[in-house]
This record gives structure tokens, sequence and C-alpha cells, in this order.
């Protein structure tokens, strides 16, 4: 929602002051992070249909005040390592004028959720099969950090870790080192994925696209499957119990 060069500047509202304060409240709420990403994107120039987006973060919130982040205790208690799985996924070209791709990622540790991220990728991406393989590194370096931080206090971590993304082309990158016209061009950076497959420090699967809730991150999204993702957010092992049902 870039602003035009005829739209009101609104300087009055306490835009930039909101915009802080939502985002530490970001901390317990992660399915905000996108659309308020989106109006921090304007705190120099908000225009009237910049703050009326931010008041509907504030609508949302006051309507469902009691949504939020779940650490289960018996997740831990009656666990014997740490089980450490993450989610990524990515838009193409989505943001204008620079037509930087959206990504996101969700880590969990036993089944709850404990760091996530909604960014824009640092270059522009030629395809969505480019977007997705850097959204799946930047995952695998926040696990790979996390269980850096759980080991040096002591507690064993099960591996491989699980990184699970909707996009095969994507794991087929990571999976088979291949040399091809559509993948020669990516950075090197991002290829150490690969070297963490092979070494079994992690493990790809495949997810389907209605089940990935690092969507939340990267687009808007519809209300039923905004739910559905907001429901896997704030209890996490319901949503797992379902999936293992439905394997069965």
């Amino acid at each position: 929602m870039p602003a035009s060069e005829r739209e009101e500047v609104i300087s009055v509202f306490p835009y930039r002051s909101l915009c802080g304060k939502l985002r530490y409240l970001m901390l317990t709420r992660p399915e905000i992070e996108y659309a308020l990403n989106q109006c921090c994107r304007f705190q120099d120039r908000p225009t009237q249909k910049h703050v009326d987006a931010l008041l509907e973060i504030l609508g949302y919130l006051a309507k469902f005040p009691d949504q939020c982040v779940t650490f289960w205790r018996k997740h831990l208690e009656n666990a014997q390592n740490f089980l450490i799985e993450g989610m990524s996924d990515s838009s193409h070209g989505d943001n204008l004028p620079g037509r930087r791709s959206s990504f996101g990622f969700i880590v969990m540790i036993n089944s709850a959720p404990i760091a996530w991220s909604s960014r824009v990728t640092p270059m522009c991406a030629f395809s969505a099969t480019e977007a997705e393989y850097v959204a799946l590194a930047e995952l695998t370096k926040e696990m790979i950090h996390l269980r850096a931080i759980l080991e040096n206090f002591g507690f064993p971590v099960s591996r491989p870790m699980i990184t699970k993304t909707d996009s095969n082309g994507a794991m087929n990158i990571a999976t088979f080192p291949q040399i091809t016209s559509r993948s020669k061009h990516i950075d090197l950076r991002y290829h150490f994925i690969r070297e963490k497959v092979k070494s079994g420090d992690i493990k790809l699967m495949k997810i389907g696209t209605s089940e990935n809730v690092a969507d939340i991150f990267m687009k808007n999204l519809g209300p039923n499957i905004f739910w559905k993702h907001v429901q896997s957010l704030s209890n996490p092992s319901a949503v797992l119990q379902k999936e293992g049902s439905r394997r069965s």
C-alpha cells in the first residue's frame, strides 16, 4: 500500500509511537507481524489509509485479546530431548517498487513457537523457487543458532532438526547439488544448507501449502486460513494431534 504523492500526510496521529508499541506486543502476538511490518514501512509519511490499517490491527487485538503464544510445560517435562522444527514460506516479487520478495519462517521447540520472522529478501529473486530457497536458508540459520544456545546450557537436542517447506524446487536445490541454468546465479552463502542436509544436521520435509504456518508471515490471508494458522500458533499440540490422526 505505497503512498501516492497526492495523498495528505497525517502528522497529528502518533503513528510512529503506536508502531513501536505494537512491535513490542508482537513478541507474544506473532500473527500481527506481517501486517505491522507493512505499516512500519510508512512511518515517515503515513497517510490516512496507513492510519486506518494500523487501527485495524488494534481492532483485531481488542476483539481477540486472549490469543497468545503458549509454551506447554508438559511438552518439556515429558520429553527426553528438545525437538526443533521449522517452517518457511516465501512470495515472489511482491514488494514494490524494488520487486523483492517477502518471506517468513517459524521455529518450534517441542511443538511450541519460540522464534519467527517476517522479512524481505536482500536481493531480487529470479524465481519463486529461489525466493523459497533463501527463506529455507534463513530458517536453517535460525535453527542452528537456537540449537547452539540450548546445547550451551546443557539441554539435549534431537538430531536431525526438521525443516518444512511447500516448495519442491527449493528442496531439490538443497538436496541435489547440481549446477543448472536456473540456480547457478544463487549466492554461495545460501548453499550452506546443502552441507547441513548432507551432514544430517537437518532433514527436509514437504508440507502442504494449507498446513504451512509460515504463510501467515509473508502475505495477506483469507479469514479462514488466517484463523487456522493463529490456532496453530496458540495451541500447536492440538494441530499436531489432528495431523497425526489424519495420517493414520
